[in-house]
């Protein structure tokens, strides 16, 4: 891993701008001075830091990924490298530790300066546990800050993020909860549930729907989240050594009290780890559960088309057709072109959005680039992604969607983190405390 130092201070700018000259110089003060070079808190800096280490990076040799691939990924067959950039951290992973050392004195040359960490354990919050056949990324110390910050350390730990889908405040019987203290929390687990806890994705996920209006009751959805973390602290993403690929994908059909639109769950995998998890609901309000899922085989097959050509750029084996596994053989049997069932025809009329994803999931067939395959729904670990589930089909999608093969159904810690004098919110706030599913 490489850190750049004081990184936005390197770029030179390529627009006039002025500013008034600080106190601290003395005797210019009042008059105004011509930047020369970005400074922290100015629009175009992080812009123009990328520009300046891209410049850099390609001068010695090294291939920007397309736009529509990832602008951030940088991958030199001379230098045996591939960089990931994130702001002024990047990840290196390279094959000839000699080559490397020679890359990074020209990277000196260029007048950068930054550190470097020959074995990546932590970033961007991220905590790395290597083994000799796994790593697993996990996020224990933010899942702490989180009680911290929000003052929940009376949480009691439970097995479930959500237990059943919410419906919209009741203007008329139900008082308005804070807004920004809602957002505040809901960002947190946005941030976790991208990052290291895929399976609290569709809980976070449904109870976004309610930032703009949120109640007592989408607050204690929240902190079941919270008291769910609380029991699985240490939980996180485990890949395997070796692995190859898998896909998932699953719908919850209608499932939204509010709007009976359908959510979209999908998963693929590579060495026994998630690498994308989606919850999402659909744009369209459809007539059938085969419908739904007609529409989700066409979401994941376009993350699968993305994948494929992020694996081309990694040098790596990529499956020929990509199995998609699913538990609806109507909309199977639709996409095949293998059965066409009259209640689909109002398809055509429902809009245009709907009947082009109808025929794109076809062609993709066609060309062998997937293959869809049934399997029984006890089986199908997409199922987490599109609704709450209960105790023990959540535990166990859980277990396989992260590779968990440690933990004990049911086990859970009693204890965050012992800090006193901190003066917690009411029980009243958190929910119901004898809450055990």
């Amino acid at each position: 891993m490489v850190d750049f130092a004081q990184a936005f201070l390197h770029p030179y700018l390529k627009e006039d701008i002025y500013i008034e000259a600080p106190e601290l110089l003395g005797g210019i003060t009042g008059r105004p001075l011509k930047l020369k070079k970005t400074l922290y808190g100015l629009k175009q800096a992080s812009h123009e830091w990328f520009n300046a280490l891209r410049d850099c990076l390609v001068e010695l040799g090294f291939t920007q990924a397309e736009r529509s691939d990832d602008e951030c990924l940088f991958h030199s067959s001379e230098w045996d490298c591939y960089i990931v950039t994130h702001v002024d951290d990047c990840a290196c992973s390279y094959g000839d530790q000699s080559k490397f050392n020679k890359l990074i004195e020209k990277i000196k040359q260029k007048n950068f300066k930054f550190s470097q960490v020959e074995t990546l354990e932590n970033i961007l919050g991220l905590r790395i546990r290597r083994t000799a056949e796994t790593i697993t990324i996990h996020q224990p110390g933010y899942i702490e800050q989180i009680v911290l910050d929000h003052k929940l350390e009376s949480l009691k730990p439970v097995g479930t993020p959500l237990l059943e889908w919410m419906e919209l405040r009741d203007d008329d019987t139900e008082e308005a909860f804070d807004n920004t203290m809602f957002r505040s929390l809901l960002g947190s687990l946005s941030h976790l549930a991208r990052m290291s806890r895929p399976d609290i994705a569709q809980a976070v996920f449904h109870l976004a729907t309610f930032s703009c209006n949120p109640c007592i009751r989408h607050w204690n959805g929240l902190t079941r989240i919270v008291q769910y973390l609380v029991g699985t602290i240490d939980y996180g993403i485990t890949f395997s050594k070796s692995g190859s690929y898998s896909f998932y994908v699953d719908t919850d059909f209608a499932g939204c009290k509010n709007t009976r639109k359908s959510t979209t769950g999908y998963i693929i995998k590579y060495c026994d780890g998630p690498i994308i998890e989606v919850s999402r609901r659909q744009r369209n309000v459809t007539l059938s559960s085969s419908e739904a899922e007609y529409c989700a085989f066409t979401d994941a097959v376009k993350d699968i088309l993305w994948l494929k050509k992020i694996a081309a750029i990694f040098k790596e084996e990529f499956p020929e057709p990509a199995i998609l596994f699913n538990d609806n053989l109507t909309a199977q049997g639709m996409a095949e072109g293998t059965c066409k069932p009259k209640r689909m025809r109002h398809i055509d009329a429902l809009s245009k959005f709907v009947e082009v994803k109808f025929n794109f999931i076809k062609e993709v067939i066609n060309w062998g680039v997937v293959k869809l395959v049934h399997i029984d729904t006890s089986l199908n670990e997409a199922d987490i992604m599109t609704k709450p589930l209960a105790r023990p089909a959540f535990t166990k999608h859980a277990t396989s969607l992260m590779n968990i093969n440690s933990i004990i159904a049911g086990c859970v810690r009693n204890v965050v983190c012992n800090i006193d004098n901190i003066t917690s919110y009411s029980m009243d706030y958190v929910g119901n405390e004898n809450m055990k599913y």
